[in-house]
C-alpha cells in the first residue's frame, strides 16, 4: 500500500479548493494537536495513570495517520486527496511533535 501512497501524491498537483484547505488545517490541527493532548488528559486526570502512562498514550495519540486512511477513501471513493494530504501533514509534523512530548512529558 505504500507504493500506491506514493503515486498518489503525484496526481494530487494542481489548484486546490479553499474549502479543501481549511478541511486540511483541521484535520492537521486535530490529529497533530488535539488528539494528544485530549489522550493526555484522559490519561491523567480521567484513569489517573502513571506518568510512564501517560507519555505512552500521548505518543501514541501523536503518531501519523495510517495507510488506513488512504485505502478506506479509495475504497469507498470520497476526499482521496483530503486522505492523501492529511496523511502527508500529520506523517510530517508527527516527528517534532513526538520530540516534544518526549521532551516535555520526560
Amino acid at each position: 500500500m505504500l507504493p500506491a501512497f506514493g503515486i498518489s501524491l503525484t496526481t494530487g498537483i494542481g489548484d486546490v479548493p479553499p474549502t479543501h484547505r481549511i478541511d486540511l488545517a483541521r484535520v492537521g490541527v486535530f490529529k497533530t494537536i488535539l488528539m494528544p493532548v485530549a489522550a493526555f488528559a484522559i490519561a491523567r486526570w480521567g484513569f489517573g495513570a502513571a506518568p510512564e502512562q501517560q507519555l505512552l498514550v500521548t505518543v501514541l495519540a501523536a503518531m501519523p495517520s495510517a495507510q488506513n486512511i488512504n485505502t478506506y477513501a479509495a475504497v469507498y471513493r470520497r476526499n482521496e486527496s483530503l486522505a492523501r494530504d492529511a496523511t502527508l501533514i500529520s506523517t510530517a509534523a508527527s516527528v517534532p511533535i513526538i520530540v516534544s512530548i518526549v521532551g516535555i512529558l520526560r
